[in-house]
């Protein structure tokens, strides 16, 4: 099994709307939440923030 070792964010600008992925390593179900309040104070013009925990 695979794991994410470091923190990795890439950008795609499709017609001039921007989008952007991360990936965060996890240790528990708190840290989603932490690195989701991170995403939504990097990126605080966006207007989804969509996520996954797998």
């Amino acid at each position: 099994m695979k794991f994410i070792q470091d923190r990795f964010t890439s950008m795609l600008e499709v017609k001039k709307s921007k989008f952007y992925a991360s990936l965060f390593p996890l240790q528990n179900l708190e840290d989603v939440a932490l690195c989701l309040q991170e995403c939504k104070k990097n990126y605080p013009e966006a207007r989804h923030h969509c996520y996954a925990y797998i």
